[in-house]
């Protein structure tokens, strides 16, 4: 734990030497880039370095193994990732398990800091917001799921600037990996829009459906996923911290509706995001892994709160806002941290191939 949270501080107050909207080839262009470039190094050997770290680390190298056999068909894997496995293991060898736990990390940890890069307005606290909710640290475990929600991420950027092709692109080869990215595609779209009263009308008929039609909704789900019925993941459980999560973000960005949302196309945007995951954490518990597609929708508050706390033009309140959200979230990190130790999530202890400990 002493190492997560050391990382943790480590990365963020490295990213303070980060200031944004600077002139490119000044000497504080370059300062953001090694910063960033050693951020991105530190978090890299953190999760490339580990061994047996999560749950599904010897079921990801069991299943390495078995994906160019004649039991392939019994992986559930996405055709883009047994390919990247494929490559990998005909030209590093059969054995090299931590070479493609490595890769993914890389290109994980890349879009995470990418996405920070192109869409924060303080990259300091976006990052801070990354790490302690739980977001890298879960990396270690489900590497499909998190390198395309890292991608996802990423993808934001061209719905801003109207890349509608590239976004189209970036996700449905992201898909490859992990088919469930494939809901951000409408999400995405849907919050670009202006949602007036005919479509929030809409959207709460929609939601009471969730709740009084999930048998129907189940039965379409088990077409696409029948995998997923009464497995463990089948189990009707609440996420409340999510619910609670979600509720506080809307309830501060409520707070500050009319001066830093209701005109600010990108605020607004990741507002729409995050109303959307509290529908998701509140309606859909009866989905197997719902918190998954949540968490496609409720990450952007990892660029919205600093966007509002930038924009405070009191200092005072600036302070005090800041406050409080590092000290909830450093309140919740211990929250997680605590929780890696359970047996359905073992992200902790540590332990490394290069320095056993």
């Amino acid at each position: 734990m002493i190492l997560y949270i050391g990382l943790t501080v480590f990365v963020c107050c490295t990213a303070l030497l980060i200031k944004e909207n600077c002139i490119k080839g000044t000497k504080q262009w370059a300062l953001n880039k090694t910063a960033r470039g050693f951020i991105v190094f530190l978090l890299f050997m953190l999760s490339a370095c580990r061994m047996a770290v999560g749950n599904d680390y010897w079921v990801y190298k069991i299943n390495f193994d078995v994906i160019d056999s004649p039991e392939a068909y019994t992986i559930a894997y996405e055709h883009g990732f047994k390919f990247v496995v494929l490559a990998m293991r005909f030209i590093f060898g059969k054995d090299c398990y931590r070479l493609i736990f490595a890769l993914f990390a890389f290109v994980t940890i890349l879009f995470f800091v990418k996405a920070l890069e192109w869409q924060s307005e303080w990259f300091a606290l976006s990052l801070f917001l990354v790490m302690t909710n739980g977001f890298y640290f879960s990396s270690f475990n489900s590497i499909r799921y998190y390198l395309v929600f890292a991608i996802a991420l990423y993808s934001i950027r061209f719905v801003f600037e109207g890349r509608y092709t590239e976004f189209l692109f970036t996700i449905a080869l992201a898909a490859t990996m992990h088919k469930t990215v494939l809901v951000v595609i409408p999400a995405f779209l849907i919050c670009k829009l202006k949602w007036k009263k005919p479509f929030i009308l809409l959207l709460t008929l929609f939601s009471a459906s969730l709740v009084f039609c999930r048998g129907l909704y189940r039965r379409i789900i088990f077409l696409f996923y029948p995998f997923y019925e009464g497995n463990a993941f089948d189990n009707y459980e609440i996420s409340y911290a999510n619910v609670l999560k979600a509720a506080a973000v809307i309830g501060f960005c409520l707070l500050f509706y009319k001066s830093s949302i209701r005109d600010n196309e990108k605020h607004a945007f990741y507002f729409k995001l995050n109303v959307l995951a509290f529908i998701v954490y509140t309606c859909c518990y009866f989905i197997p892994e719902y918190t998954r597609i949540g968490y496609y929708f409720s990450a952007s508050h990892v660029f919205l709160l600093p966007g509002i706390l930038a924009g405070i033009k009191d200092r005072k309140k600036k302070i005090f806002w800041s406050a409080v959200i590092i000290a909830a979230y450093g309140a919740y990190f211990v929250f997680f941290l605590k929780s890696c130790y359970n047996n359905d999530i073992r992200l902790l202890p540590y332990y490394s191939w290069v320095f056993p400990f």
